[in-house]
């Protein structure tokens, strides 16, 4: 399976602080654990607003896709890869890792790679 984000597991003893805590502040929230779907909302409504906030009070689409395009998107907490767009680079990265099925959960067995 090729994959960008992580399906997350709150009891990986791998998981960095910020994360579990999210993992936890989600759970709270929405009474289940956050699963692959949740995270990749998350980030992308993070992205988003980022996005926006850059834009300004007088959203277009133009300002919008101008924000987009010279912005930087580092690496998060999630374990997404860094992201970035452009006016030929609309899927904002080329990279994917590998995961496997390993005792019933996915496991990443790679780094991002193109």
């Amino acid at each position: 399976n090729l994959y960008e984000i992580p399906n997350p597991y709150r009891d990986n003893p791998a998981n960095s602080k910020l994360l579990n805590e999210w993992l936890d502040g989600y759970k709270a929230r929405f009474k289940e654990d956050a699963e692959l779907w949740g995270v990749m909302g998350w980030f992308v409504m993070d992205l988003f607003i980022k996005t926006v906030d850059k834009a300004g009070p007088a959203l277009t689409t133009d300002s919008f896709v101008k924000a987009l395009e010279s912005s930087t998107f580092p690496r998060s907490f999630l374990g997404t890869p860094e992201y970035s767009f452009g006016p030929k680079k609309r899927l904002g990265n080329s990279e994917s890792r590998i995961a496997q099925i390993q005792s019933g959960r996915w496991v990443t067995v790679s780094d991002f790679i193109k």
